[in-house]
């Protein structure tokens, strides 16, 4: 819940950089009534679509990655074998070769099981959201 709500903290203030203080004050009105007075399974709709718009924030923000001249847009691109690839050569050059094998290890045991939760968020933000 602690980074849900700070992920949401960071989505909301990004929804007020870009719109006016009236419109914005409207939106978080209606943000905390739909919250506030709707019957609990509509409550609890509200905050699944908030909570996955947040995680695909989180998720698709540009972090730079040392060593790597590569930009992510979307989360899916965080799996990328040409990142990993590019990521693990850059240990190398530093000679951290067991940090690099220990990076390709990890990518081949946990991609068939990321891909498909990847992909489903991504679809599913796609879906509410647009790109």
């Amino acid at each position: 819940m602690k980074h849900f709500l700070r992920e949401l903290f960071h989505y909301l203030q990004h929804e007020l950089d870009k719109h006016s203080e009236g419109e914005i004050s409207k939106y978080l009105e209606a943000l905390l009534s739909g919250i506030t007075w709707a019957n609990p399974e509509l409550r609890l709709s509200l905050i699944h679509m908030l909570y996955t718009r947040c995680i695909y924030n989180f998720l698709s923000r540009s972090t730079p990655l040392e060593g790597v001249n590569i930009t992510i847009e979307t989360p899916l691109e965080l799996l990328n074998s040409q990142l990993i690839t590019a990521y693990s050569s850059y240990l190398r050059t530093q000679h951290k070769e067991e940090e690099a094998r220990y990076v390709e290890e990890q990518y081949e045991r946990w991609l068939p099981k990321l891909k498909p939760k990847m992909k489903s968020l991504v679809s599913h933000v796609e879906q509410l959201y647009g790109k």
